[in-house]
């Protein structure tokens, strides 16, 4: 409905006119034959899109608590048919689906009783296709948006997806004030969600940038996501960490010809989907910027963890918290309103869509309260532009940086884990796999471009037989727990029962043909429907007279054709993910030195080329003669959260594992672990206790047997020393 004559509207929205059709099977889903396809009645509905849905979140978000948003008619139900409306139509299918474990957990943040959970939630299973406005068709009559006499907005909000509006004039002058305007000016907040950076709307805007005196310079706001950046072709990474996603957008926005005007924009908003949004503000001299964002979460991962169905309207959610905090404040705060936004995204998704009579409807309450998901977001200061590639220390890496904690942040991190390290440091990247929780930004990256390789392969299941194998190489000092490191970047699939783990150590087969039988393992595997996950350890141990490195030859064929050979007869492999782990290389770096120098014989090289992904394993000890510094005791620190969990140390639920002061602190300080992450996991093991009992000093190991690992002696001294203060104090 239009705005009733003499009411104030603080909100105009105009924009594409978009009425979405779903289809609700009402019986069963699948007609397996043509016989049963009148036993699966379904219930056509329909659904506001476009400006129509956006206008509805608007209103939404302001909850009626000033004036109204004044917007196109909207039409009739008798206006709404598939064909010939002259309106755009999406088409999907609906269906329900259960309440799953992230979605009851997020609900229990937010206070919600158990019986108030509803059974199942309507989403999107299937996207059919998109009809745009034909030819022949027009708009019912009466619903074009007209300007409200002697009234002016204070946001005038416009949809741009390319469906027609950009490319008249006529559907934004006398909307948008020209350059020349006396009256107060309005924000003009453009939302772009296709086919960005084009068409006559965005070639009048741009050239009324050009003019230093145009108000617009100041007021305009461009809302528009990175996957419609990525669409010009420009190279903005994905899925790796916060940073390189940011510090290439960033890059891009700088030096890419196809996005150079908008470095006239005011402001920019650009958003990685509900996990997080990049905010720039420019002015004559300089830009600036903030990342509002989850820290465990990139972009394609909250996808990934939510995956019972779609929702559409994202941009829209975000757009309408946008246009709340543009009226309700005289002084906005954009930042404020991307948290808030980020907050309506992932509860759309949680709420689902809502059926009333034909109409499929979008939840409402979605903007209201303050709950766990607003704490789950984190916020950059402001940086100017040159400051993006001038990372905090933690960012560059927490192996060679040093950081100023309390003395007590690193104990309580070892106990609490992730809930204090958001609390002491909220900041820095934290990156999430399983168990395994790093701040370390090359360690970040790494793991994440090995899981979307692994997702790009397996993700969804359905490898087929003939698949080559992926190859991966993981690297580390000895130790340094790279097989842990794998274990838990791919639990997600393990726990999905797609993939299935196997685990050889090459330096203890006495010839190659070990390998044919190590191979046939892998190939059931396969056939049993998984994906193996075979872990090659120690692949760059010596073998017989060919020496270091001389395995690498025997994987060539495998890797490269997906068989291998017995005697006279080939197997095929099946899909399969290698994953090699260095045992004489710590990095790849130091290994990739090792193969150019290696003899041609051994095709250490071309072994090389068939290797499509690796990562670094950072180690938990210091540089040789000195002692550890603030970020590798972060590091140390987490390791023993994870330990503490994994062996079933006595718990409370406030301030975490239980375990003495003394031994917190001997684990963070002490210079070396003789065999890295292996000795503090021994360590933890050789204490005398039983499961679920506390880890106090009356259970550690005696000197002698501490030697085996650390320095027995200076373990203790850190221990009986730390005791000796907290007597004093």
């Amino acid at each position: 409905m239009g705005t009733r004559v003499g009411t104030y509207s603080p909100v105009w929205v105009t924009g594409d006119k978009t009425i979405d059709f779903t289809l609700k099977p009402t019986g069963k889903y699948v007609a397996r034959t043509a016989d049963e396809r009148l036993h699966v009645p379904v219930k056509l509905l329909w659904h506001k899109g476009g400006v129509f849905l956006l206008k509805e979140m608007i209103e939404a978000a302001l909850d009626s608590r000033i004036g109204q948003v004044h917007c196109t008619e909207e039409p009739s139900e008798e206006d709404l048919i598939a064909y010939g409306s002259g309106f755009n139509h999406s088409f999907a299918v609906l269906r329900d689906y259960p309440l799953g474990s992230h979605e009851r957990s997020r609900m229990r943040d937010r206070h919600i009783p158990e019986n108030g959970y509803p059974n199942t939630i309507h989403r999107i299973s299937e996207y059919l296709g998109f009809r745009s406005i034909s030819i022949e068709s027009k708009p019912p009559a009466g619903l074009n948006f007209t300007t409200p006499v002697g009234s002016y907005p204070k946001v005038i909000v416009i949809d741009d997806a390319n469906l027609g509006f950009r490319e008249s004039t006529a559907n934004w002058h006398g909307i948008i004030p020209d350059e020349n305007s006396s009256r107060e000016h309005p924000w003009i907040l453009l939302k772009m969600s296709f086919d960005i950076l084009k068409g006559d709307l965005w070639n009048e805007l741009k050239s009324r940038l050009e003019n230093e005196d145009d108000w617009l310079r100041s007021r305009l706001i461009i809302q528009t996501s990175v996957a419609r950046l990525r669409d010009l072709d420009v190279e903005i990474s994905k899925n790796l960490s916060w940073e390189r996603s940011i510090y290439d957008t960033l890059d891009e926005i700088d030096n890419n010809k196809k996005l150079e005007h908008l470095k006239k924009c005011p402001w920019l908003i650009v958003s990685f989907g509900p996990s997080g949004a990049l905010l720039v503000k420019r002015n004559d001299t300089k830009m600036q910027w903030r990342l509002i964002c989850n820290r465990e979460l990139m972009e394609g991962e909250w996808a990934a963890r939510n995956k019972n169905g779609m929702m559409f309207g994202y941009g829209s959610a975000l757009c309408a918290s946008l246009a709340r905090e543009l009226t309700l404040k005289d002084e906005p705060n954009l930042a404020r309103a991307v948290r808030s936004g980020l907050v309506a995204m992932q509860r759309l998704y949680d709420e689902g869509f809502l059926i009333a009579g034909k109409e499929l409807k979008s939840p409402s309450r979605i903007f209201r309260g303050f709950d766990l998901l607003h704490q789950q977001l984190s916020a950059t200061n402001w940086r100017t532009a040159h400051d993006r590639v001038k990372c905090p220390p933690l960012l560059r890496s927490s192996r060679r940086a040093s950081l100023e904690l309390h003395e007590d942040t690193l104990p309580r991190i070892a106990r609490e884990g992730v809930t204090a390290l958001k609390k002491a440091l909220p900041r820095i990247p934290v990156a999430t796999f399983g168990n395994l929780i790093t701040v370390d930004r090359e360690e970040i990256e790494d793991l994440h471009a090995i899981y979307n390789l692994v997702d790009n392969y397996c993700g969804d299941g359905s490898v087929s037989l003939g698949s080559k194998p992926l190859a991966i190489a993981v690297f580390g000092a000895p130790g340094a727990g790279k097989g842990y490191a794998i274990e838990q970047l791919t639990k997600q699939w393990h726990d999905e029962d797609v993939i299935k783990s196997a685990s050889f150590n090459l330096s203890q087969f006495s010839s190659p043909l070990e390998l044919v039988g190590a191979l046939h393992q892998v190939r059931d595997i396969a056939l049993e429907g998984k994906v193996p996950l075979v872990l090659w350890d120690e692949f760059d141990s010596p073998v017989g007279a060919r020496g270091q490195l001389g395995w690498l030859r025997y994987f060539l064929g495998p890797i490269q054709d997906g068989r291998f050979q017995q005697a006279e007869k080939t197997h095929l492999i099946g899909p399969s993910i290698f994953v090699f782990a260095g045992g004489t290389s710590s990095s790849f770096q130091e290994f990739s030195q090792k193969a150019e120098k290696a003899r041609k014989e051994l095709k250490a090289v071309d072994f090389l080329s068939r290797v499509r992904g690796y990562i670094n394993i950072a180690d938990v000890n210091a540089p040789k003669d000195s002692i550890p510094n603030s970020a590798l005791m972060l590091r140390r620190a987490l390791v023993l959260n994870s330990l503490f969990g994994k062996h079933s140390i006595a718990r409370r639920k406030v301030d975490g594992y239980i375990v003495d002061d003394g031994i917190v602190h001997a684990f963070l300080a002490i210079p070396e672990f003789k065999h890295g992450v292996r000795s503090m996991e021994a360590i933890v093991q050789m204490c005398r206790r039983k499961e679920g009992q506390p880890f106090d000093r009356s259970s550690l190991a005696s000197q002698d047997q501490l030697n085996l690992h650390v320095d027995g002696q200076g373990f203790l001294d850190i221990v009986r020393a730390h005791e000796n203060r907290s007597s004093r104090n």
